[in-house]
């Protein structure tokens, strides 16, 4: 099977990254893979196949890097997809409240158009009913308008 998935893209410039939030994300992703590391190293010396050979310092050193790094890596890596995807959101409200503004102008145009259209209309009636008024008055003449 063909699986396509898209994967955002991503540029990282200087301008973008806000490194106190990067910072602090790395850091969350730090703490939760030693944290993991941790529990692992514990498990794998207390009650693991190999409890009896293995101490707790060894499993230690054998599970928490990886898994730090794995945290670290994956905490920074979140971070700017998240905030690349965060972007787009925004681009895409921005375009849709575009939209919608000029919906709304379009339609207030055509309402505008119609009065503006009904108003000359009223206004010739009004004007041809004046000037019928006016010749059978004065000059005695039928007129049909």
């Amino acid at each position: 099977k063909n699986y396509n998935i898209e994967l955002p893209k991503v540029k990282l410039n200087e301008e973008n990254i806000n490194i106190n939030e990067m910072l602090a994300t790395i850091g969350t992703g730090a703490i939760l893979g030693a944290t993991s590391g941790s529990a692992v190293a514990m498990y794998a010396a207390a009650l693991g196949t190999s409890a009896q050979s293995l101490t707790v310092g060894a499993a230690m050193l054998t599970y928490c890097p990886p898994l730090l790094l794995a945290g670290t890596l994956t905490g920074g890596i979140g971070k700017v997809i998240y905030d690349k995807l965060k972007k787009e959101q925004l681009s895409n409200e921005i375009i849709k409240d575009i939209e919608n503004f000029l919906c709304r102008n379009s339609i207030k145009m055509k309402f505008y158009k119609g009065y503006k259209n009904s108003r000359e209309y009223s206004q010739i009636k009004t004007n041809m009913f004046a000037y019928k008024l006016s010749a059978e008055n004065f000059f005695g003449l039928a007129v049909n308008a």
